[in-house]
């Protein structure tokens, strides 16, 4: 890794809001989803990221605009969702430090691949925004079984560890952590205001380390969201990304935590779904860059705002 790619590394840690649900005060929680249903949700996020080393500053920031759809294939005996997931839109614009702004929308024929950056996630987002891959869902929530995403990736995450980081190695885990934004494994019991619980979540991602992560959501009653009530939940979460990357020459090892990661959950009661998730986070940590056996110490501090809502429609 060399040093004009210092500046791109630990975006992978966009994932911290993980989404909740909510029946009703007498019976237990779980999702409400029949065969042919089929949820749009649109995932907006803004991160701004300040890395320090060897006397230099370097500042970065990306929004990401998504659309996908999730559509309930059947219902198997044991009431788990089989569905399919899809990429309907994707749009993604950058600043990276040296390598200059990168721009990519899966509706423009207009295609960035001969610069740095370009040439690294241009295939890369071109692949993910047509996406098509199966999940198996529980009825509380929990993700099963992601088939179909990884294979898809391969070929274009191979001696590309640049992407690799960007889609947060690309494996079906990886999936499965981007589909808890919309469920989660749930207790399994009715809810009062003030009843909270935790979900913990530990993954591997190739080419980056590993992350650990808690999530723990209160619910505090209910309001109304576009005429309809709705359940809110409010989150909170601790996360930690323990990173190992080997790339170029040059090793980057260190841990980035959050310091604080706030979130509102909204789940509309009638329809049993998710309608809207907001959330803030800010992380830091100290990293060591060796680079040919040189040390360099580098410190990366970010901030990120998401938001994911349900749509009735595909927007036009």
């Amino acid at each position: 890794m060399n040093t004009r790619r210092w500046g791109v590394v630990l975006w992978t840690v966009f994932g911290l809001f993980h989404a909740a649900a909510f029946a009703d005060d007498s019976a237990p929680l779980k999702y409400k989803l029949a065969k042919g249903d089929k949820l749009i949700y649109r995932s907006k996020s803004e991160m701004k990221q300040t890395q320090t080393f060897a006397g230099m500053t370097i500042e970065n920031e990306m929004t990401n605009d998504s659309i996908s759809s999730y559509t309930v294939d059947g219902v198997d005996e044991q009431g788990n969702f089989q569905m399919t997931v899809k990429a309907e839109r994707l749009k993604v614009k950058a600043t990276v430090g040296p390598l200059g702004d990168f721009e990519f929308d899966s509706q423009s024929s207009e295609r960035d691949k001969s610069s740095i950056i370009g040439a690294a996630l241009t295939p890369l987002y071109e692949r993910m925004s047509g996406l098509v891959f199966q999940a198996k869902i529980s009825p509380l929530g929990e993700v099963l079984e992601v088939k179909g995403y990884a294979e898809q990736l391969k070929d274009i995450l191979a001696n590309n560890p640049l992407g690799s980081q960007f889609s947060g190695g690309g494996t079906d885990e990886a999936a499965k952590q981007s589909l808890k934004e919309l469920f989660v494994k749930l207790p399994g019991k009715s809810l009062q205001p003030g009843d909270s619980w935790d979900t913990p979540s530990e993954v591997d991602l190739p080419n980056i380390g590993k992350t650990k992560s808690k999530s723990s959501y209160r619910y505090t009653g209910t309001e109304k969201i576009n005429g309809r009530d709705a359940a809110k939940f409010e989150v909170t979460n601790e996360t930690s990304v323990s990173l190992d990357i080997d790339q170029g020459g040059a090793k980057i090892t260190g841990t980035i935590s959050s310091t604080g990661a706030t979130g509102i959950i909204h789940f509309d009661l009638e329809t049993g779904r998710i309608v809207r998730v907001t959330g803030n986070a800010t992380l830091g940590g100290d990293l060591s860059i060796d680079a040919n056996g040189m040390i360099i110490p580098l410190r990366n501090d970010q901030t990120v705002k998401a938001t994911i809502e349900w749509l009735e429609k595909l927007p036009d």
